[in-house]
């Protein structure tokens, strides 16, 4: 279905009624939601309806209509509220971007205008922080399932974006971008340390990601950068136990941005066994980290750092080689170890 055509034939649907807001999550975490408050004239009364544009697979308005009633005493609320503020009508979106998008319109007079009208990318910015009232009075009249974007359109206002950017894609330009911007304050000079100390033993990109080892205090962390250079869009993953952009995350964004590459070796499974390739060959290689014990440390089609055996069951050597540094130090390393 055609998005922009929907949205069309939705605002013909009302053209009889009259518009107090509208609030459309656009491309949202893949999410097309729109919602709208009207005076419904035919009822003499104020309703909420939404549109999960997703969904419709025709444009029958009725068919795909969800509404709730709002009592008026919130309408004169949001009436007040705004003909004493002074906003402006501002675009905080740069349309090259595609995803996260948010646009409000609220059309009732403000002290400077006739409308508040603005879009702004993913989280409401601290500037126009006053149109939290009317979002949360549209979200909160709507089904328990859609309440989760409330509490992420306000996760700049209550510091807690570091929480949301770490479980989702983001817009950020991963060369040149402020990377302090994407952590907590106590996390920078943590991170600031593991990177000039060296701590990202291991730095490389294969296709559209980031692959980095960081060496913490008692474990070895890795890190997965996936970066979409045409759209500046990224996602990002640490193995350590945070749920939020840690310091190791830190140390290899940096690293990324100084250039500091470091390649992993690579080793290929000699077994021809079909099941062992599909278990551990995401490429033409696999990539090591080095041994432990007897062992050899890998990083595995899941994401994920897994040890395995240097040896088959017959005692014989079940990886080769593709790539070593220039020191030989893998082979050096095996070679010990199986003498």
């Amino acid at each position: 279905m055609d998005i922009n055509k929907l949205m069309d034939k939705i605002k013909k649907y009302f053209k009889k009624d009259k518009l107090i807001a509208e609030l459309y999550l656009e491309n949202y975490e893949e999410f097309n939601i729109y919602f709208r408050i009207d005076y419904i004239k035919k009822h003499k009364t104020y309703k909420l309806s939404w549109f999960d544009l997703n969904l419709m697979d025709s444009y029958e308005i009725d068919k795909y209509i969800s509404q709730e009633y709002i009592p008026e005493p919130i309408i004169k609320h949001i009436i007040e509220v705004y003909s004493n503020l002074t906003l402006e009508n501002k675009n905080y979106f740069e349309e090259e971007f595609i995803k996260d998008k948010v646009y409000l319109k609220v059309n009732t007079k403000t002290k400077t205008n006739e409308y508040f009208e603005t879009t702004f990318y993913k989280y409401i910015p601290f500037e126009i922080k006053e149109v939290s009232d009317i979002i949360s009075i549209i979200l909160n009249t709507a089904p328990r399932k859609l309440q989760e974007f409330l509490f992420q359109l306000h996760a700049k206002l209550n510091g807690e974006e570091t929480k949301y950017n770490y479980k989702t894609k983001i817009i950020f330009d991963l060369y040149k971008g402020d990377i302090d911007s994407l952590f907590q304050l106590q996390i920078k000079p943590k991170g600031e340390i593991y990177y000039n100390d060296g701590k990202v033993l291991f730095l490389e990109k294969i296709d559209s990601r980031y692959f980095s080892i960081v060496a913490g205090n008692q474990n070895i962390y890795l890190n997965i950068i996936d970066y979409d250079e045409e759209k500046k869009e990224m996602s990002v993953h640490c193995s350590c136990p945070c749920d939020f952009y840690c310091k190791h995350l830190y140390a290899s964004l940096k690293a990324i941005q100084n250039k500091k590459y470091n390649k992993f070796f690579k080793i290929r499974h000699i077994d021809t066994n079909q099941n062992m390739l599909v278990k551990y060959m995401t490429y033409d290689f696999v990539m090591c980290i080095g041994t432990v014990d007897k062992n050899l440390l890998i990083v595995n089609n899941r994401g994920g750092l897994e040890t395995v055996t240097l040896l088959n069951e017959e005692g014989k050597l079940q990886w080769e080689i593709v790539e070593d540094n220039d020191r030989h130090e893998l082979e050096n390393k095996i070679n010990e170890l199986i003498n």
